[in-house]
């Protein structure tokens, strides 16, 4: 029996369309006041500083908002907005979401079965930019908990990241499957820490470890397998 849903957020309950990190930043100073250098030299030194930072995090997080507020005192920029209204005016400018088909009736059969629904998403954004991002989609009252990267330490696949879930729904680990996309982060991580999985696999990649899972391509068919097991 399902008694919780433990579910990554990007690709697999959302589309994450187009982010482009330099649109953000762009966005950032746009808003700085009277900045004392150029966007070519602040869009130049980015470039370094995302190497040296946000594309080498392993399994450690790093939070969007102090690399926005590297930047702020790096440059001695200044801003009318505060940290936390910075980083929801990048994460407008540099990402697009989308609703993945039939997804919300398998959230809104969970909530009517008393299923716990808990997100685990690798992210930068805070939980506070997610649930920005997240409102005009409607299904924010369909969700129990945010477990959000940026503000739990570690990212998947590690393991402490995966328990931290399981001990948020509050289910003995049989009764809780784990549904997500991407199968080095998700179906790996959610396999080494003793998870049933469900995985989203709408592009047919091959299961090269031969991990024991449910796939679906569609979210109906998760639904009718829950139909099934709950």
């Amino acid at each position: 029996m399902v008694k919780g849903l433990l579910m990554d957020l990007g690709n697999t309950i959302v589309y994450n369309m187009n982010f482009d990190f330099n649109k953000g930043l762009k966005r950032i100073y746009d808003l700085a006041c009277h900045p004392q250098i150029s966007i070519e030299e602040f869009l130049e030194f980015n470039n370094y500083l995302k190497t040296k930072s946000y594309d080498n995090r392993g399994n450690i997080e790093i939070k969007l908002i102090d690399y926005i507020s590297f930047i702020k005192s790096y440059f001695d920029l200044y801003f009318n907005l505060s940290l936390t209204e910075l980083e929801i005016e990048f994460v407008k400018a540099a990402e697009e979401i989308k609703l993945i088909s039939e997804v919300k009736k398998v959230l809104e059969y969970a909530k009517g079965n008393n299923i716990k629904v808990v997100i685990l998403s690798n992210s930068t954004f805070s939980k506070n930019a997610i649930v920005e991002q997240l409102k005009p989609l409607n299904i924010l009252h369909l969700i129990d908990e945010l477990l959000i990267s940026s503000e739990c330490l570690f990212r998947k696949p590690e393991k402490l990241f995966f328990d931290l879930g399981i001990k948020t729904i509050n289910e003995n680990i049989e009764n809780i499957l784990y549904i997500g996309n991407d199968y080095k982060f998700d179906i790996i991580g959610a396999k080494n820490a003793g998870l049933k999985i469900g995985w989203f696999n709408e592009h047919h990649l091959p299961n090269h470890l031969n991990i024991d899972c449910f796939e679906f391509d569609n979210y109906k068919k998760l639904l009718h397998y829950l139909e099934g097991v709950s």
